[in-house]
């Protein structure tokens, strides 16, 4: 085998997202809401975010290859799954909201998504077909927090993922940043 003259290490997610943070952490991402408002955040902001995901869905006991389903726009949350998702060694599968729920039900199961990340604007769509899918949990970024939702709770508690993060901190549990970039998110702490 060639040894590839261009690089000596992986080009991976996570290393894309630190060099993005590292050098354009001032650097202004903007997006269009559903609303048509524009959502405004720095690199660094997003960096953050997709980190606290990333921590979030490690939470919630999933495995690598388990499958995390989104329903949403193109907006800044979708972007900080397309990072937050691979980087923990999980595979993204979108589902395509315009489709009837039928069709959603189908791809979900056939899928096997063991957590929906769902756009605030989209709960209604994905509570037609919820109860029908083998979902866990689903995710719903709501005014800037992220709540975790037990996907069959019928009282549809909400965390918080900050609450998520400081339980996980209160059993000793952390994330540095080279675990996190390693794929391993709430590694025990030695």
């Amino acid at each position: 085998m060639l040894e590839g003259l261009a690089q000596d290490f992986q080009l991976t997610l996570p290393y894309i997202l630190r060099r993005a943070e590292q050098l354009y952490g001032y650097r202004e991402i903007v997006t269009r809401r559903p609303d048509k408002s524009f959502h405004r955040h720095t690199f660094s902001d997003f960096a953050s975010r997709t980190k606290k995901l990333a921590v979030a869905l490690g939470e919630l006991g999933l495995e690598p290859g388990d499958r995390v389903g989104t329903l949403g726009w193109n907006t800044y949350q979708h972007l900080e799954a397309y990072f937050g998702v691979p980087s923990s060694g999980l595979v993204l599968h979108t589902l395509n909201p315009r489709l009837h729920e039928d069709d959603l039900t189908y791809i979900a199961n056939h899928a096997g998504d063991r957590v929906m990340l769902v756009d605030e604007t989209l709960v209604p769509v994905f509570e037609k077909f919820r109860e029908r899918t083998g979902v866990e949990h689903a995710v719903v970024d709501h005014q800037r927090a992220l709540l975790v939702l037990l996907a069959h709770d019928p009282g549809r508690v909400g965390r918080a993922v900050e609450d998520v993060l400081d339980q996980a901190l209160q059993r000793g549990e952390w994330l540095s940043s080279a675990h996190w970039l390693a794929g391993w998110v709430g590694s025990k702490a030695t």
